[in-house]
């Protein structure tokens, strides 16, 4: 396993000392929400997505993963209209370019607002969203990035895939090599997922995990047993990314 951190963690002012703090804590990649650094990441230019690869390169930190790639688009809806799944999309697919110019691999699809099925039949709403992430996983492929479906659980808001058996049979349904699984530990403290089961059964489609604590409280704040999901990640031959992920905490980089 390699260990990775959200930039969600800080703000942007404080990336030169976070960047030194993580190396001598020896963790060796970065984690990126693509609005927390341009508003309009769907629109920045070549150039300057490598510097900012370039950048963190130069103090010894991979760029290995995106997350939040929906943010500030509620418009953009998996259930929606086909015009509002042609332009999710394409949305995605400018995301895949972007994180292949920064060199990240699994993007992390969380989003629970943005797929509420609603009163649409599960039936008809899994067959919707096996084709859209079978189209989706297609187009990262080809960039050769990773889309990866996060459970996200009823306590988040979310209606569709909220818990990992779900995801599980979503990926295996869409069949796309692009399209994958992201495990995550406030999703399985929420819904009370039993382990080591879940994770050795899970690691055959998963790509990324998650250390969190459930609604992104500090790690070791909440109900997440670390401890046990470090110990099934590796009884089950895990070797990705294990990215930390909480809010910018009240101790600031202190707490970091």
């Amino acid at each position: 396993m390699k260990l990775a951190i959200s930039n969600i963690a800080w703000s942007r002012e404080q990336d030169d000392v976070v960047a030194t703090l993580l190396r001598e804590a020896g963790v060796e990649g970065i984690e990126i929400a693509p609005t927390a650094i341009w508003p309009d990441p769907v629109h920045v230019a070549p150039d300057e997505a490598r510097r900012l690869r370039d950048w963190w390169g130069e103090r010894g930190l991979k760029i290995v993963a995106l997350q939040a790639l929906l943010f500030g688009r509620p418009d953009l809806r998996l259930f929606g209209s086909d015009a509002q799944r042609r332009e999710l999309l394409d949305h995605l697919t400018a995301i895949f370019d972007l994180a292949a110019r920064l060199g990240a691999g699994p993007l992390v699809f969380g989003s629970p607002r943005n797929r509420l099925a609603g009163s649409l039949p599960a039936d008809q709403a899994f067959a919707i969203a096996a084709g859209f992430f079978r189209e989706a996983g297609t187009r990262a492929a080809a960039r050769q990035v990773t889309l990866c479906i996060e459970p996200n659980p009823a306590d988040y808001g979310c209606d569709f895939v909220t818990t990992v058996p779900q995801a599980m049979a979503l990926v295996r349904e869409a069949g796309s090599p692009g399209f994958a699984l992201h495990v995550d530990g406030g999703e399985l403290a929420l819904n009370h997922e039993p382990l080591p089961g879940t994770i050795t059964a899970a690691k055959p489609v998963m790509r990324h995990f998650h250390a969190s604590e459930p609604f992104l409280t500090p790690l070791g704040s909440g109900a997440s047993d670390h401890a046990a999901y470090a110990s099934a990640l590796r009884t089950a031959g895990y070797e990705g990314w294990v990215s930390l992920e909480m809010k910018a905490p009240e101790g600031g980089i202190g707490a970091l």
